[in-house]
């Protein structure tokens, strides 16, 4: 699971996947509403509209799709970028999308026609994340350069980059009030930024892996994380110290997100599962399955006789991307060697 949200009355629930697929969920059973299907390849980013009614979703395939929440009808797909979309946002009137992809852009989008109206462009290597600013005067985007920048939403020229980060920024979110930003890195830290000097207020330390996802509580006195150490954080947002440690996610979390009345949190694991939290105890509520156990990786033999870790085509990507990133602490290769599912045929044990 690689992106997850509540809709804006709380009272549904989206995730997205590897399996290419989103899926609309009752927050109270768990059960499963609607399948939304039409992606030719995994599923990395998805948003509400803010009226409810439509889906955005971003994918490996290079596209956004907007969908019918009520029918899971997709209603048009977005063409333009040159590699995945990897974060998209709607703005806060509804009318404009806004998606960051490995092409190193940024691109504003009618929401209505589909149709491209401007491409950032500024970042020296992937966009990795990207929000509408609460007004919807201006966005801010993370990347794969370590920096975040800042952009007027109407010119879309750079206002200013915020450089601190010493890996990759993964995730980042405005403040409800629009003065403050949260940005999460591969450097294991959030942090903290004036959004009008650009300057960086706080360092929040304690994940033990790479921070993937975070976001404000909607009245701005909480932060929440999801890390790569299988964890989530919440802190307070003034003093910087961290509050509650969720921890039944089985691998990290990829993606986090408020419930509207700031009650309850929603968060989806590269372990399969989107998981409730009550957000004053941290106690996990609700669990729900996305795919089986063990779809994506397993240990096995090559025709050489080594010892080879087994993953499947989706996985196989993510894995070699990692490996190009030395020095991120996220895997240990071990003394395995990569080997592409097709590679072995049926292996015993594995879907």
């Amino acid at each position: 699971v690689t992106a997850c949200g509540w809709s804006p009355d709380g009272g549904q629930l989206v995730s997205g996947s590897w399996d290419n697929t989103l899926k609309i969920w009752d927050p109270q059973t768990g059960q499963c509403r609607l399948t939304l299907a039409g992606h030719a390849d995994r599923v990395l980013a998805c948003g509400w509209s803010p009226d409810g009614g439509q889906l955005v979703s971003g994918s490996w395939d290079n596209t956004l799709k907007i969908w019918d929440a009520q029918t899971s009808q997709c209603h048009l797909t977005l063409e333009g970028h040159a590699g995945g979309v990897y974060a998209c946002s709607w703005s806060p009137d509804g009318g404009q999308l806004v998606s960051g992809s490995w092409d190193n852009t940024l691109k504003i989008w009618d929401a209505r026609t589909g149709q491209c109206r401007l491409t950032l462009a500024g970042h020296a290597d992937r966009v990795l994340a990207c929000s509408w600013s609460p007004d919807g005067g201006q966005l801010v985007s993370g990347s794969d350069d370590n920096t975040l920048k800042i952009w007027d939403a109407k010119t879309g020229k750079c206002r200013l980059t915020l450089a601190g980060h010493t890996s990759w920024v993964l995730a980042c979110d405005w403040s409800p009030d629009g003065d403050l930003l949260v940005s999460g890195s591969g450097d294991n830290t959030l942090k903290i930024w004036d959004a009008r000097t650009g300057t960086c207020r706080l360092t929040l330390e304690g994940h033990a892996n790479e921070v993937l996802a975070c976001g404000w509580s909607p009245d701005g006195d909480q932060l929440v994380s999801g890390s790569g150490d299988s964890t989530l954080k919440i802190w307070d947002a003034k003093t910087g110290k961290c509050r509650l440690t969720l921890e039944e996610h089985a691998r990290g979390v990829r993606a986090c997100d408020w419930s509207p009345d700031g009650g309850q949190l929603v968060s989806g694991s590269w372990d399969n599962t989107v998981k409730i939290w009550d957000a004053q105890t941290g106690t996990c509520r609700l669990t729900v399955q996305q795919l089986p156990e063990g779809h994506w990786a397993g240990v096995g033999h090559a025709e050489n006789g080594r010892p080879s870790l087994v993953v499947s085509p989706e996985a196989w990507r993510w894995l070699m991307w990692r490996v190009e990133k030395p020095g991120t602490g996220s895997m240990k290769m071990g003394p395995f060697e990569l080997v592409p599912l097709e590679a072995f045929g049926p292996v015993e044990g594995l879907e």
